[in-house]
């Protein structure tokens, strides 16, 4: 089931009152959803459970509402594949007829060959200390380095969340003894972002050491309802972070030295999902997700967050066409050339352009969460996040290829937000 269909249904089998009662039994004000009429507060409502890494709680509660609804597919379907899925590009058939007659040729050859283990290409796997299996396919190679900092728990207990480590060079995850969500490396990796809910708030921003000591809650006043979604700046001294409540729903800054919070973005809707760049190309902007316009659509835009009046350096890269169409999580890429974002309509995709208004992208179809994804240091993959059954893996898409690995994979968990660093 896609994300439209899960929405479509919401919407066919609640009234507006019932999803009033559905609001209220999961402590969300369903007046401050955005947008006007049913369907679009069910967009913002799930948009809100997917971001904040609490879809298990949402199905939960659907269910028991409706229990003969087959809300629990969602997070079902078949492996992702390795082929590319549709591209916003034109391949031309004479094209597509060599591919096949070559493939064709490839495929005689090899069964003329004498069957051999010569140069098979087999899975390498390490069981980590509490005896997952994490596997790399040898066809990566040396391409994957660093280390991957994520959230996962339990696929039967959302409220048990913990950190973990993936180092590349020893295939091993090891958990700190840090309760979070949506853990994000500083620029130098000495420190974690993340958030989790406080004694005062369902969420709160913390930072800790990379070995995950010293956690500390971040003093952002309470005026500020539940941050989130925050991300470092280049040189590691403030943050951006998005909050809801009786604030403006716009983009954040916390400057960590005297922990003065200025605003960034004033859109009277809803500014999200901000990526903040590392400055490889200055000024460093910020990529970030906001709703606009009557009916409401999504746009990616960027801001310089540094300027005197960063709403007008705001510039819009792409947008939707339609209020069926979803973006989220966009992500730079690490020269900042390009980036990438998740694409939903009929279907889920992954989709790539340059930092360029006016330019198209190029998107592969995916099984993909908007829970997390990065580049990898090299920029070579873009890792994501997908579902199936009670497991997760973070995969790898090569944008060049449209093929796509399966990186690391938990079992029995869930993954809330990750962050790589080389």
């Amino acid at each position: 089931m896609t994300w439209a269909q899960f929405r479509r249904l919401i919407s066919q089998h609640f009234d507006v009152e019932e999803l009033r009662t559905l609001c209220f039994d999961l402590n969300v004000d369903y007046d401050a959803l955005r947008g006007d009429g049913k369907e679009a507060k069910v967009r913002e409502l799930a948009a809100l459970f997917r971001r904040n890494g609490r879809l298990p709680e949402l199905l939960d509660a659907l269910t028991n509402m409706r229990p003969l609804v087959p809300w629990q597919e969602l997070t079902t379907g078949g492996r992702a594949g390795s082929s590319p899925g549709r591209q916003h590009q034109i391949i031309g058939y004479a094209a597509g007829t060599i591919v096949i007659l070559a493939v064709a040729a490839i495929l005689i050859f090899q069964s003329l060959k004498p069957k051999t283990d010569e140069g098979a290409s087999t899975p390498s796997a390490a069981v980590s200390g509490d005896g997952i299996v994490d596997i790399v396919p040898e066809a990566l190679g040396t391409a994957v380095t660093g280390q991957i900092v994520f959230s996962r728990y339990p696929a039967d207990d959302p409220n048990k969340p913990e950190i973990c480590i993936w180092t590349a060079v020893t295939k091993q995850v090891a958990c700190l003894k840090l309760a979070g969500r949506f853990p994000v490396w500083s620029p130098d990796g000495s420190q974690i972002l993340f958030i989790n809910q406080s004694t005062t708030r369902l969420s709160d921003i913390f930072t800790a050491r990379a070995d995950g000591t010293q956690s500390k809650v971040l003093p952002i006043p309470d005026t500020y309802t539940n941050p989130r979604e925050p991300d470092w700046s280049p040189d590691g001294q403030s943050l951006v972070f998005i909050t809801d409540g009786d604030t403006e729903a716009g983009l954040y800054r916390l400057n960590l030295s005297d922990n003065q919070v200025t605003q960034i973005t004033t859109n009277p809707n809803t500014d999200f999902n901000p990526d903040w760049s590392s400055a490889f190309v200055s000024p460093a902007k910020i990529l970030f997700v906001s709703w606009f316009g009557e009916p409401l659509l999504q746009g990616i835009y960027t801001i310089d967050p540094t300027s005197p009046a960063p709403e007008e350096t705001r510039q819009l890269l792409f947008s939707t066409a339609s209020i069926n169409e979803i973006v989220a999580s966009p992500t730079w890429s690490p020269t900042e050339e390009r980036f990438a974002f998740i694409y939903e309509n009929v279907q889920t995709e992954i989709c790539t352009m340059p930092a360029i208004a006016g330019e198209k992208p190029v998107c592969f179809a995916a099984a993909v969460d908007d829970l997390g994804m990065d580049w990898s240091p090299n920029g070579r993959y873009i890792a994501y996040t997908a579902h199936f059954d009670n497991t997760t893996q973070i995969r790898l898409l090569d944008p060049s290829t449209g093929e796509s690995f399966m990186l690391l994979e938990q079992e029995n968990y869930w993954i809330a937000g990750f962050s790589w660093k080389s």
